[in-house]
């Protein structure tokens, strides 16, 4: 039978740039003997549609920024409001973002580069038989490390307002597809990129997945991230992970985010991520987050925060099996996605 349950809420005064999530759980009544009273059986959140003032950032508001563009590079600095200087800087050559500073640190160790290849799972293995993984790949394998080493590089630069400066790069990958990304950097600092590719007759017709990965200093130890956890999640295994802030209250790191699965292959990754800190023992550091439109609306991220890259984790690519042989990376591999495949039954 079924019954129809109102669950009663009130929310009076919401706070401005909040978002509210109803989180209804089923649990045991009575201790059973396959777990205590209260053990948690079932679990759903639903959004609700309460939302107070948004937190408007206006563009008149923000410090101006100083542009220099030369024949190699183009250099964007500025100081925030808070009195802390930063400094963008885009290779004219290679395309890329290989500067990105803040009150006199790296933010970044390597530049942002498109990401379209992510290691094999091993739901595709088991189908295909275990020599499959390290003799034929993914549909998409030959997607992988197409964001380096861009050609026909070409940039532009635009400062309509003197507080934010757009630096836009067109150039092809290695396999003829077209990619496009820009750089919009402002006044407080922030950082907004977009990216667009446009395959080529001769690339792979599947992606491992879509975004960019960059490298992040290795004192950026300490993850937080509001979206699903506080397990790995993909689009079509997720229900079970609840949206929240993980990683404040359980200190949680990256290192921790590596899984040792018996095969080396896809690990780490975050669904419906609105946004992703990684912060020194100070609180300094990096954070990431989704484009916001008019109502606190948009499209959520996926990310994975490993030290390893995603080659390294592919039996086809690497050549490695286990865990104990992948050679993990002093630095942090961010990778900031709008998807990723999932990872089969």
């Amino acid at each position: 039978s079924t019954k129809e349950v109102t669950a009663p809420y009130t929310i009076a005064n919401p706070k401005a740039g909040a978002e509210y999530l109803l989180l209804i759980e089923y649990k045991l009544k009575n201790n059973e003997v396959y777990a205590r009273k209260g053990y948690v059986q079932g679990s759903e959140q639903f959004t609700i549609d309460v939302k107070g003032t948004d937190k408007l950032l206006a563009l008149k508001d923000m410090p101006n920024v100083a542009t220099a563009d030369n024949a190699n590079e183009v250099t964007i600095t500025g100081t925030t409001k808070e009195g802390k200087e930063f400094k963008v800087v885009v290779d004219k050559k290679t395309g890329l973002m290989k500067t990105y500073q803040a009150d006199g640190r790296d933010l970044i160790t390597k530049a942002p580069v498109g990401s379209f290849f992510r290691a094999e799972p091993d739901q595709n293995a088991a189908v295909n038989g275990t020599g499959w993984a390290k003799g034929n790949g993914e549909a998409y394998d030959a997607w992988c490390d197409q964001g380096e080493n861009m050609k026909d590089v070409s940039v532009t630069v635009k400062s309509v307002v003197p507080q934010m400066t757009t630096v836009s790069v067109n150039a092809k990958l290695r396999n003829d597809s077209g990619y496009a990304t820009s750089y919009s950097v402002y006044g407080n600092g922030t950082v907004v990129v977009t990216a667009k590719l446009t395959p080529s007759a001769s690339a792979p017709d599947q992606l491992g997945e879509y975004g960019m990965w960059m490298q992040a200093p290795k004192e950026f130890e300490n993850l937080t991230w509001y979206g699903r956890g506080p397990a790995e999640t993909y689009w079509n295994r997720k229900a079970g992970n609840m949206i929240k802030v993980w990683g404040e209250e359980e200190k949680t790191t990256v290192e921790e985010q590596f899984v040792p699965y018996l095969r080396i292959q896809e690990a780490g990754n975050k669904t419906d991520v609105r946004w992703i800190a990684l912060r020194d023992d100070t609180g300094a550091g990096l954070l990431a987050g989704m484009t916001y439109g008019e109502g606190y609306t948009g499209n959520a991220l996926e990310a994975v925060a490993l030290h390893y890259t995603a080659k390294e984790l592919s039996t086809r690519q690497s050549g490695h099996w286990y865990p104990y042989q992948a050679e993990a990376t002093e630095d942090i591999n961010l990778r900031l996605l709008t998807h990723q495949k999932g990872v089969g039954n």
